[in-house]
């Protein structure tokens, strides 16, 4: 690879990598309203039997763990990007 074709590679790959950052930082910031929001509705109807209020907790609790795995996704691509354009 010409070093034109690896400096512009390496600058994609930054690129992306703060975009990850910056979407990371910005998911982490909804994740903790969603949270309180997702607190709150536990606490009113945690407890009820009814088939509709745990189809909701259920569907708002995998909602949370798949926030927190995309957050951790994207900070995790932020670093190897980071990582990666240092060791070139």
């Amino acid at each position: 690879m010409a070093y034109s074709e690896l400096q512009r590679l390496t600058e994609r790959i930054e690129r992306i990598g703060v975009a990850a950052q910056t979407t990371g930082r910005n998911l982490s910031n909804f994740e903790r309203e969603f949270n309180r929001q997702i607190d709150e509705i536990n606490r009113v109807i945690g407890g009820s039997a009814q088939k509709k209020d745990r189809d909701v907790t259920n569907a708002f609790e995998d909602a949370r763990r798949e926030l927190r795995e995309a957050v951790e996704a994207l900070n995790y691509a932020a670093e190897i990007a980071r990582k990666y354009g240092r060791s070139i």
